[in-house]
């Protein structure tokens, strides 16, 4: 169990330096940033408008090992909520939690039982 201190610290700073911005600090090597700042991608919805999202069914695929062997395997489930930047925010059939599905997640809008093929994927 650690010793309770306590600090009492004052920090006398001259009055031409009150008030003024701090100028940043950078690191020997780094560059400078070039351009706006990049914001992280917005999701993708797939073709849907925010406004069609809630409630909309989603199969979402994970890879499972089945038999010594990985495979795609169909969950299904319905969207409660969305946000624009993260995802959607999906409650499966059969599982109490709701589950955030981000851009990087296999999945497609409706109930499917099989995986379509990569190209008619939207």
């Amino acid at each position: 169990l650690a010793p309770h201190l306590e600090i009492d610290l004052e920090i006398e700073v001259a009055p031409s330096k009150r008030g003024r911005p701090v100028e940043p600090v950078r690191s020997r090597g780094m560059p400078e940033p070039s351009g706006p700042k990049r914001k992280r991608a917005d999701f993708d919805f797939k073709g849907k408008s925010r406004a069609e999202v809630s409630g909309a069914r989603i199969t979402v695929w994970y890879e499972e090992e089945l038999n010594g062997r990985k495979v795609d395997v169909p969950y299904q489930g319905v969207v409660n909520s969305c946000d624009p930047r993260e995802g959607l925010y999906v409650k499966f059939e059969g599982s109490p939690e709701e589950m955030l599905i981000t851009n990087e997640d296999d999945w497609r809008w409706g109930a499917h039982s099989r995986k379509p093929p990569e190209s008619s994927r939207k």
